[in-house]
């Protein structure tokens, strides 16, 4: 069944409503986005890299279709930081230790907050999080 992209934004919105949460979840997310982004290209091989990349697009364009341009743009920004860094030793240690540290700013959040994360509900919202986090960064630059 196809997510609705209002209900979904709705939903994690609700679970997020404190200022000290939203901060927390504007530097967060991303971050989390891109350590995931970055192992999946770190470990696997670019042909399923590209097919993980390509399903999440997909669920972007068949749920939260307005979300899917700058989804992109932050796939590609991820893409082109990994592909940089990745020869470097450092390199996986750095992005292990930063997702570990955004889950951990996370969970503070959501303890400020006092509600659990979206994604216990459902795990779709692992996937709507950085789209959220996206609206608020189009928000501030484009405006309401």
């Amino acid at each position: 069944m196809l997510k609705n992209q209002n209900n979904l934004i709705t939903t994690y919105s609700s679970s997020h409503q404190n200022e000290t949460n939203q901060l927390i979840h504007l530097v967060c997310v991303p971050v989390i986005f891109f350590t995931v982004v970055a192992t999946v290209y770190y470990y696997l091989p670019l042909p399923l890299t590209g097919l993980i990349i390509f399903a999440s697009l997909v669920f972007y364009y068949r749920s939260m279709r307005s979300f899917l341009p700058p989804m992109i743009v932050l796939y590609v920004i991820s893409l082109c930081i990994s592909a940089y860094f990745a020869p470097f030793k450092f390199f996986m240690p750095v992005v292990g230790c930063l997702f570990v540290v955004a889950w951990i700013g996370q969970f503070w959040g959501h303890k400020i907050e006092g509600k659990k994360p979206s994604f216990f509900q459902d795990l779709f919202f692992l996937l709507v999080g950085p789209a959220w986090v996206m609206s608020k960064f189009q928000k501030k630059i484009l405006g309401p």
